[in-house]
């Protein structure tokens, strides 16, 4: 399935994700998208030593179902725009996750 987005891309077993992650948020949560670019990701760790990078890898790890070790912070350590690569063991899991991810951003 094609995606008509430019903020998930899959290639075959692997999804990068572009987010944009507001921290100290009351619950983290995906909240939309950001500037029709990125998933917009509400994070409840502050952004202090590492904090919100933790809590997102960890957040999609769980909400796409994979281990946190196959979720890694491609660039954007410091920053709120960040690019996440997730790996899957099939590229069935991968479309079947990239299908997840954009209708819950665009129901958010």
């Amino acid at each position: 399935m094609e995606q008509n987005n430019i903020w998930v891309k899959r290639n075959g077993a692997v999804l990068t994700i572009s987010i944009r992650v507001t921290p100290r948020a009351r619950r983290s949560r995906i909240e939309g998208i950001w500037n029709g670019t990125h998933v917009r990701i509400a994070l409840q760790a502050p952004p202090v030593d590492g904090q919100a990078n933790v809590a997102v890898t960890a957040f999609l790890a769980a909400l796409t179902g994979v281990r946190k070790g196959d979720v890694d912070l491609l660039s954007g350590a410091t920053g709120r725009c960040k690019i996440i690569r997730i790996i899957y063991p099939s590229d069935t899991a991968a479309e079947a996750a990239a299908v997840l991810l954009t209708q819950m951003a665009n129901e958010a």
